[in-house]
This record gives structure tokens, sequence and C-alpha cells, in this order.
């Protein structure tokens, strides 16, 4: 499942993937990091398009909170500019 951005005429397909951690006693930031690139590795291993947090220990699928609402198509570019979202949005 991707995401579409009309830009100009033309319609451009993407995916995101996100590794997420947090820091933790003792670490340092090649901890840090490493643990973060595990779990993006893990996100797009799964399919992309997906985020990953690593808890120190393992990896795990990042879900929405119930009642959070999807994301809004994004609105046709024809200008050149970057994508304008209603306010609220």
């Amino acid at each position: 499942d991707c995401r579409s951005l009309k830009h100009n005429g033309a319609t451009l397909q993407f995916t995101v993937s996100i590794g997420l951690t947090s820091s933790q006693n003792g670490d340092d930031s090649v901890c840090i990091l490493r643990r973060a690139e595990e779990a993006l590795e893990t996100a797009i291993r799964q399919g992309g398009n997906r985020s990953y947090c690593h808890d120190g220990k393992s990896t795990a699928p990042v879900t929405r909170p119930s009642g959070f609402p999807a994301l809004p198509d994004l609105p046709e570019v024809t200008d050149g500019s970057s994508p304008k979202f209603a306010s609220g949005d």
C-alpha cells in the first residue's frame, strides 16, 4: 500500500518505513542507532510502509491508537510548490 502525490500532472507514489527506539541506561549513540536501524530493517523486511520499535530486546510493529484518524489524502500540486493542507490538518 503506498501513498500518491500528484505534482505538475505526474503521479508520484511513495512509502515510508520507520525504525524507532529510545535510549536506555548505559547506551551510547552507537547502541541507539544500531537498535533504530534494526527496527527500520525489520519494517522494510515486513513489506515496507510501516513502523517498528526496538525496546532494547526485540522489535515490534507500531500500531495506530484506537480512534486515531487515518492520514488525509494529499492535495494535487500544479505550480511546483509544496502541498498545502486545509487548516487544522
